[in-house]
């Protein structure tokens, strides 16, 4: 049932990221063809316009769709029939999470894409220097990786528990904001700000203490770092099941 629940959610994700895609994609390469354009004035004006669209166009592709379609399909009128299907709350909530991950993984590989298309509309773009940068970084990745394996690992699944506690915490809130009767997506937008200045009190305690465990044991501080993302994940996921299961506010 999760992998025809995740089917499903990657279709609706399509059609609703493919228009995106097309829009920065043509964007990108307007920008390129421009750049053969004798006005300069006019094609750094329209090269600024075409970065802030890719940044913009790409979040709005990951965050828009992940949010629109968990509010749509769980607490809209749609939720009747998406809690109509022989599925459970954490089958749902799995497939929504699998999916968006897998979208969160599609936006990376298109936003490397669109950075190298616009990179080489610049004018000012050195092919062979670039070339040589990315040898060289590339080679000091390698180097790293084979130095040191189990760090890289470390690293690896920290930033995977970081990307699944980022999309829970957005269900979250989705789902925090269907507690009251009204005004649901005020208090949902309330809750993201309340977090955000809660972060923002604490970040320079938790990246001093960061820093701390970083030069005392860099493995320990990664550890530590995946069991602080896990525990929110699971806070995450516990509440957005409950919310789910318990205090489910339908709208037509």
């Amino acid at each position: 049932m999760v992998k025809k629940l995740i089917k499903h959610e990657l279709y609706a994700y399509f059609r609703s990221v493919w228009p995106v895609t097309i829009v920065v994609l043509g964007l990108t390469v307007l920008s390129w063809i421009m750049s053969f354009a004798q006005n300069s004035l006019f094609y750094w004006m329209l090269s600024l316009i075409m970065l802030v669209v890719l940044i913009y166009g790409v979040i709005a592709m990951l965050l828009g769709p992940i949010a629109k379609r968990f509010r749509k399909t769980m607490f809209s009128g749609e939720g009747y029939m998406t809690f109509s299907i022989p599925a459970t709350p954490v089958q749902l909530i799995v497939a929504k999470l699998v999916s968006a991950m897998i979208l969160w993984i599609y936006t990376l590989l298109l936003f490397f894409v669109f950075s190298l298309l616009f990179s080489l509309s610049l004018r000012s773009f050195d092919i062979e220097n670039s070339l040589s940068q990315w040898s060289t970084f590339f080679n000091e990745f390698f180097h790293d990786v084979a130095k040191d394996p189990l760090l890289f690992a470390e690293q690896l699944v920290l930033a995977l528990v970081a990307s699944v506690s980022g999309i829970l915490f957005i269900f979250t809130g989705i789902c925090v904001g269907q507690l009251s009767k009204s005004r649901k997506s005020m208090v949902t937008v309330l809750f993201y700000v309340v977090i955000f200045f809660i972060v923002l009190f604490l970040q320079p305690f938790l990246s001093d203490l960061y820093t701390w465990l970083y030069q005392l044991n860099q493995y320990v501080s990664t550890l530590l770092s995946i069991l602080f993302f896990a525990a929110i994940a699971a806070v995450c996921f516990l509440s957005t099941k409950y919310i789910v299961t318990h205090k489910l506010n339908l709208v037509a």
